[in-house]
């Protein structure tokens, strides 16, 4: 494997992670933003504060 092939196998696995974070970080926002749309927000910060 040359060199610029190394390069581009790992912009394209960088690529892929970045992916996948995008994708988890839009599904925890939207999870948290039906919370807040529903007010389990509310009741979810009272179980955490004990």
């Amino acid at each position: 494997m040359t060199g610029r092939q190394a390069l581009e196998a790992k912009v394209s696995e960088l690529e892929a992670a970045q992916k996948e974070y995008r994708q988890r970080l839009r599904t925890l926002i939207s999870e948290q933003l039906t919370a807040v749309d529903t007010d389990q927000w509310d009741r979810e910060i009272r179980v955490l504060q004990g």
